[in-house]
């Protein structure tokens, strides 16, 4: 809790430092109205227009001391939330310098643009603004029209080009660097701090972490027709720092897949000799798991993620999945049970055929005497089996607060873990308080990139 007070404590410090330095500078135009007005207003756009699109390599540079505090889930959505209003400041400042310019030279504003469009800088300047465009209009089409990730990945390492194009023009034409070095020597240890945070976590890290470990395919194993295990070992797997619960980017390094970086769920608790990712077919990549060869390389990051049992502070737990939801449970609903906690597991699937890690599951449950509920919702009651499955229940329904409030009456005494697809994870996060549980003791991750 307390890293993310500092981290927010950074931004207000590097907010108030641009705000100071504008003030002392383009503020004294401000005060002058008219086009030196629009002026001030052109320059400050563009100090925040930079310092969103360095937040957001932060953001995305997998950081651990930033991971950490949010989870890698929340700084995902946030990289949404920021490019969303990103697209307000990139239009806006070349707007207001065309417009403050063309007023003082009274000519029109194509007319004015065509002009400064003369000098090496501004032609830059519209590389950048761009590829920025280019970068939003395509993850905005992306959603809409669901198209492959892969390709909306690299088209999004236009970023790094275009903060190259943009980091010359600021620091040779910016009129609040022109008037002071000292804040242009800031926006340089702004600029490094980015830099060495996004390459040391995001390129470097993996790196090392494959000459430690050499991670490759041990073993492809089928667990339903749809969930397919991909068992990975290494060297030194022993002294890999992973929890149950986290999840890890991975990148199989064979002629189909190399370029592909996914995230997957540790689905077993870590044993020290061997990492367990179960993947559910959903896509192009996934459906085609099972056809990865014994003896490939992969290339790891993280672990990420802070959906484990150490969030877990009272004695009464409550755990729910949907589908492949179930792979962060395997080895969190052992060490919950280890640490003496009571745990009840309702986990939600179509038919019984698609219960993953099924067999597992119900052993652990048999062990530590855990409560299971299995919930079908394509599937009626009167032909579900209730094999290995003595401590708890199996019903046809979905998972709704009626449902949770007759399978666990003391519900509102509990602190709730929920993982699943995300229509099921959005509809029980608005209705569980209803129940009692106060928010702060209902803990998710919702991974989407």
């Amino acid at each position: 809790m307390y890293k993310k007070y500092w981290f927010y404590i950074v931004l207000l410090a590097h907010a108030t430092v641009i705000l100071y330095f504008w003030a002392m500078g383009s503020g004294s135009l401000f005060r002058l109205g008219g086009a030196s007005a629009i002026l001030a207003l052109g320059r400050i756009s563009g100090l925040i227009l930079v310092s969103m699109a360095l937040l957001q390599l932060l953001i995305m540079s997998r950081a651990p001391w930033l991971e950490q505090a949010f989870g890698l889930d929340k700084l995902a959505r946030l990289h949404h939330k920021v490019g969303k209003y990103f697209i307000i400041f990139l239009i806006a400042h070349p707007l207001f310098i065309i417009l403050s310019y063309a007023k003082f030279s009274q000519v029109g504003l194509v007319a004015e643009y065509l002009t400064l469009l003369k000098g090496d800088e501004i032609l830059k300047t519209t590389v950048a603004f761009l590829l920025f465009l280019g970068i939003i209009v395509y993850s905005l089409l992306r959603i809409w029209k669901n198209w492959n990730f892969e390709r909306w990945y690299y088209v999004h390492l236009a970023m790094y080009l275009a903060i190259i194009f943009a980091f010359g023009h600021q620091t040779e034409l910016g009129g609040d660097f022109l008037l002071s070095k000292l804040f242009t020597d800031y926006w340089y240890l702004a600029y490094a701090f980015v830099a060495v945070n996004l390459l040391s976590f995001r390129f470097l890290t993996p790196l090392l972490l494959f000459k430690k470990h050499q991670f490759f395919v041990t073993d492809i194993k089928p667990e339903t027709a749809n969930v397919t295990s991909v068992y990975i070992s290494g060297e030194k797997i022993n002294e890999f720092p992973i929890r149950s619960g986290q999840f890890l980017i991975v990148r199989f390094l064979d002629k189909t897949r190399w370029a592909q970086a996914h995230p997957f769920s540790l689905s077993k608790s870590p044993d020290g000799k061997t990492l367990r990712l179960s993947i559910k077919a959903s896509g192009d990549f996934s459906s085609e798991v099972s056809s990865i060869a014994k003896g490939t390389k992969v290339l790891i990051e993280g672990p990420y993620g802070i959906f484990t049992a150490t969030r877990s502070r009272t004695n009464k737990t409550l755990l729910i999945a949907g589908g492949i939801g179930i792979t962060p449970y395997m080895g969190m609903l052992e060490e919950l049970s280890k640490a003496n906690k009571d745990v009840v597991f309702i986990y939600g699937n179509k038919t019984q055929e698609e219960i993953a890690l099924r067999e597992e599951l119900e052993e652990l449950a048999a062990k530590y005497k855990i409560k299971i509920h299995h919930v079908l919702s394509n599937q009626d009651a009167s032909t579900l089996s209730t094999r290995h499955l003595a401590l708890g229940t199996i019903r046809a329904g979905f998972i709704d607060n009626e449902l949770i409030k007759k399978l666990v009456p003391d519900v509102q005494d509990r602190e709730v873990f929920l993982c699943g697809p995300p229509p099921m994870l959005n509809s029980l996060l608005k209705s569980l308080p209803s129940l009692g549980l106060p928010k702060n003791k209902i803990y998710f991750e919702k991974f989407s990139l």
